[in-house]
């Protein structure tokens, strides 16, 4: 993925390509690369991490 994100959104983030024209198809070049497995597995480690975390209220009530 990252290799598609270099050669796609790079151009892009540097304005060397304009956005209007060039994101959909390199969204569409991200997708092919496995983008949509990636963010699912993201989603699913950051929700873990969150419902580990504690609170401040949580915390500061257990005192």
């Amino acid at each position: 993925m990252l290799a598609v994100y270099n050669e796609k959104f790079l151009p892009i983030n540097l304005g060397i390509v304009g956005y209007d024209q060039a994101f959909p198809g390199s969204m569409e070049a991200l997708k092919k690369a496995g983008y949509d497995k990636v963010w699912v597995e993201f989603k699913r480690q950051y929700a873990d991490f969150r419902a580990s975390q504690t609170s401040r209220a949580d915390r500061e009530g257990a005192k």
